[in-house]
């Protein structure tokens, strides 16, 4: 078949965005996310993991969930923390899910990497995405969040992964794919365009943003009056940076951010309904006590009692959703957008581009067949859904905490939007324009 991957990609960003507007997983999902530590060699202003010890997995405990991650399907592993490079098996780990297949991420502070011989075998392991902290454009900067001396280390850390990449015969967008991670908060608010140009400088792939946690163990905690919190005074500013960050992103790429949600969350005026939250869908998450769940919460049963795939499809975990899809306060965190799947419309047009490049009438027939065939699905799981709801709501069962006006109302406007999807699929050749 032609398009055969466009078309499993199509269906997956499909699968993915029907199961946030059904709250039921109609696929596995992308990643797990495992908290391997709560050690750190650093004590950040922002965060107190550290002083929450707890005991680890052992090396067979994290095998064994890879071995059910590969089983069920799962494509990425990301190990966290605290610093997970302070796991004296945590090159085990990486090299035990190359060979099943599995693509490894970690964010690190760069403090062991800036260290030659711990990041020769990280670069010579089968690690994918090695991603780094950089909250400032200087020392000053950087230190004032991280400690003392640290912005030099991760500097030079990062300069350390790309030679000894080079040495190895390794381009820029060969494994492990370096990018930055850097954390928006008031000092650095007017650093963040020299952010960028210091991380082109540098090397790496691409740069993410992410506004300040102010706690970073509850992901929906806010103070505005945190030191670290952009104040009202600084708003227009933080819109200024936003829109040239934007203009940048437009021109180049290499920025992961959403600019106009960034701006509303800073004001407190970001609503559920905007941040399109993926939570309970794009990934699967492991705490370090062996609890299931997203990052944001952990309620679906324990890996030492149920698999991964038992506790994903529980009751616990359609109630975890009904939380999450009711959520109040949004987080804005990239664990839980997937931007890919957050637009019907632009999923099918996107997909269509490539149809309407073949040129085999017949072939792109039955494409297009195969595509309402999938529609039709998600159509009649939409009515059977709102159906019940309606029910549910009318007789006061348990599950009427889902059922909203506002809730029927997107389904109804889904349902409309798969219309004009049908009705585009009359016409291949239009639909690229």
């Amino acid at each position: 078949m032609l398009l055969a991957n466009e078309f499993e990609t199509f269906k997956r960003n499909c699968d993915f965005y029907f199961s946030r507007i059904l709250n039921e997983p109609l696929i596995m999902p992308d990643m797990l996310q495992i908290d391997v530590t709560h050690r750190c060699n650093l004590r950040c202003k922002m965060c107190n993991i550290w002083a929450c010890p707890r005991k680890e997995f052992s090396t067979s405990e994290i095998k064994r969930l890879i071995d059910e991650a590969y089983h069920w399907g799962i494509g990425e592993l990301y190990l966290v923390g605290g610093e997970p490079t302070v796991r004296s098996d945590i090159l085990k780990i990486i090299n035990y899910a190359g060979k099943r297949g599995i693509k490894t991420i970690i964010t690190t502070n760069g403090v062991l990497l800036s260290e030659k011989k711990f990041a020769e075998k990280i670069v010579a392991s089968s690690l994918n995405y090695l991603s780094f902290s950089l909250d400032g454009a200087n020392a000053k900067t950087h230190d004032c969040l991280r400690g003392k001396g640290v912005f030099n280390k991760v500097i030079r850390a990062i300069n350390l992964v790309n030679k000894l990449k080079e040495e190895r015969g390794l381009k820029k967008e060969d494994y492990p794919f370096l990018a930055i991670n850097t954390i928006i908060w008031n000092l650095n608010l007017e650093e963040i365009i020299d952010l960028v140009h210091l991380a082109e400088k540098l090397n790496v792939n691409g740069i993410a943003f992410q506004p300040i946690l102010v706690n970073n163990m509850v992901l929906t905690e806010k103070d505005f009056n945190h030191f670290a919190w952009i104040p009202k005074e600084s708003l227009p500013v933080l819109d200024k940076i936003m829109d040239k960050l934007y203009a940048y992103q437009q021109k180049k790429g290499f920025v992961q951010v959403d600019t106009a949600l960034m701006k509303k969350y800073f004001r407190n005026e970001l609503s559920f309904k905007e941040m399109k939250c993926f939570a309970g869908f794009n990934r699967i998450f492991v705490d370090i006590e062996g609890g299931v769940g997203t990052p944001c919460m952990t309620a679906l049963g324990n890996i030492r009692e149920n698999s991964l795939k038992k506790c994903w499809h529980s009751k616990e975990a359609w109630k975890m959703r009904v939380e999450i899809k009711n959520c109040k306060n949004p987080c804005l965190q990239l664990a839980a957008t997937k931007s890919e799947s957050e637009n019907l419309t632009k999923i099918f047009l996107n997909f269509m581009i490539s149809v309407n490049q073949i040129n085999d009438n017949a072939e792109k027939t039955r494409i297009i067949k195969q595509i309402l065939i999938l529609f039709e699905k998600y159509n009649n799981l939409l009515y059977f859904t709102k159906s019940q709801m309606e029910f549910f709501h009318r007789y006061g069962k348990e599950q009427a905490c889902l059922t909203t006006k506002e809730y029927i109302e997107e389904i109804n406007n889904v349902i409309d939007e798969i219309g004009i999807v049908k009705e585009n699929l009359k016409k291949p050749n239009d639909c690229n324009e």
